[in-house]
């Protein structure tokens, strides 16, 4: 009897191991297309975003040193505006893929500290073109508890993406203020704004619209700032901009110390 009821339980626990097998092997397949999905997705969007800046830059210095043409000065100044426009797309494009190597692989190690968002917020602006962004970032917020290398890189592939999708003329508007224990950081656009459907998939790497603009990359800015946001114990939602746009609101941990804020004070947008 005894060795019928060991029987009985040694014929369940195999089938419990052979589940529990299943089960991993299955949780590895999807892991293994995932991942397949993800490699192939970022060959067909680096092998094309990193194929135009380098031909553009190609081009503009194999006529630089052409001999058969005498350039005027306003033609050389046009085709050094160029490389220098190829190589920052070549440069932001390697630093988000290197940013969401980091974040893939779990290596991002933030060092929260205190912060001043009117020296950080300034920082993070020197990649977009002058006249294009407005600052409303008032010298009297509390301090937040953030990493602020992190915080810097958040912004700045915020504001990049607001400002390629903004139309001429009408310039970003980056404001902030105070509410309750939180720092709230407004990134506002009057671009064509986004679907509520897709607020989420545009923080999803490889997620463009459908009418992005050139020099658009390939879909990974507000993937890593949604990461390194994550990381900082923050948060960074999408909302649509009264009247039409689109407002990214990242919102920050206020530091320990100083009086509490108003309970609804805020910066515009």
């Amino acid at each position: 009897e005894d060795r019928r009821v060991l029987g009985a339980f040694a014929a369940q626990a195999a089938v419990a191991l052979d589940r529990q097998r299943l089960v991993g092997q299955a949780q590895e397949a999807r892991e293994l297309a995932e991942s397949d999905r993800f490699r192939t997705a970022l060959l067909a969007a680096v092998s094309h975003d990193l194929r135009t800046p380098l031909a553009g830059i190609k081009a503009s210095v194999t006529s630089l040193r052409s001999h058969d043409v005498t350039w005027s000065e306003t033609d050389r100044e046009a085709l050094l505006e160029g490389i220098e426009e190829g190589a920052d797309r070549l440069a932001a494009l390697i630093g988000n893929l290197l940013d969401m190597s980091r974040l893939n692989t779990g290596t991002v190690v933030p060092m929260i500290r205190e912060t001043d968002l009117d020296e950080v917020v300034p920082m993070a602006l020197s990649g977009v073109p002058e006249g294009s962004v407005e600052l409303d970032i008032p010298e009297t917020l509390p301090m937040v508890a953030v990493d602020r290398g992190l915080l810097e890189r958040i912004v700045a592939n915020i504001v990049e993406n607001a400002v390629k999708y903004s139309p001429e003329g009408c310039p970003v508007l980056v404001s902030a203020g105070s509410l309750h224990d939180r720092v709230v950081l407004r990134v506002v656009d009057r671009g064509p704004g986004v679907p509520d459907t897709a607020k989420e998939h545009i923080f999803e790497p490889f997620q463009r619209l459908g009418d992005a603009p050139r020099g658009a990359g390939v879909g990974l800015g507000l993937a890593v700032a949604r990461g390194f946001t994550e990381a900082i114990r923050a948060a960074l939602t999408a909302e649509d901009t009264p009247g039409g746009g689109l407002t990214m609101v990242l919102t920050l941990p206020r530091t320990a110390a100083g009086p509490p804020a108003p309970p609804a004070e805020r910066g515009g947008g």
